[in-house]
């Protein structure tokens, strides 16, 4: 028992991992970072993400209502059943940068899936002086933009009848994201503020 307790505590001993410090940035969810994490044996823990037409088992946006009971959703008021599909309710997604192709590809989204558009569906910039506007927005970002066609094509697969005001950061600082949150959040009808980015806490 003893030479073995040794041994394994020699091993034990020689792993040393090593750990880089990195930059803090607010991140999309679906971002592919740029950097590993470094294992022993030369793991590599990111990998990146490969671009692909959906097979024809991919989950479609009925799946996903149907499976978590989403098409089953109503509410009673004044004697009437009204259906759980967002009607008469504003969705504000925010995240960081600007999609410049969002409606269009929201559009094909909808097309794709039989889904009718959304009842209006708003885009606005937030500038580095906190300013919104409709007309300009932020500089395009294509790991953001990913990130923005996500968030805004998922929201109207699952609540399609809401409205959808797309609120734009100037940048991925905690600074310009939280105004752009607070904005959101103002927002004239809003029920629901949707965010699916995040960082490290401090």
């Amino acid at each position: 028992v003893g030479p073995s307790r040794t041994k394994s505590k020699s091993r034990r001993a020689s792993f040393q991992p090593q750990v880089e410090q990195l930059e803090e940035k607010a991140l999309p969810a679906v971002f592919t970072p740029t950097y590993s994490v470094l294992y022993p044996h030369g793991h590599n823990s990111f990998a990146p993400w490969a671009d692909s037409v959906p097979s024809a088992s991919a989950l479609t946006p009925t799946h996903i209502r149907n499976a978590y009971g989403i098409n089953g959703i109503t509410f009673q008021s004044n004697g009437s059943t009204i259906t759980g599909n967002g009607a008469g309710e504003t969705i504000a997604i925010v995240d960081a940068y600007d999609d410049p192709s969002i409606s269009a590809d929201l559009t094909t989204f909808d097309q794709q899936f039989g889904i009718a558009a959304p009842p209006s569906f708003v885009k606005v910039g937030i500038n580095n002086n906190g300013v919104a506007s409709t007309t300009r927005f932020p500089s395009a970002n294509s790991g953001w933009a990913g990130e923005i066609e996500l968030d805004v094509e998922w929201a109207h697969a699952i609540a399609p009848a809401a409205n959808i005001v797309l609120v734009e950061a100037a940048n991925a600082s905690d600074g310009s994201l939280m105004t752009a949150v607070d904005y959101a959040r103002n927002y004239s009808g809003v029920a629901a503020v949707s965010m699916s980015w995040g960082q490290a806490e401090f």
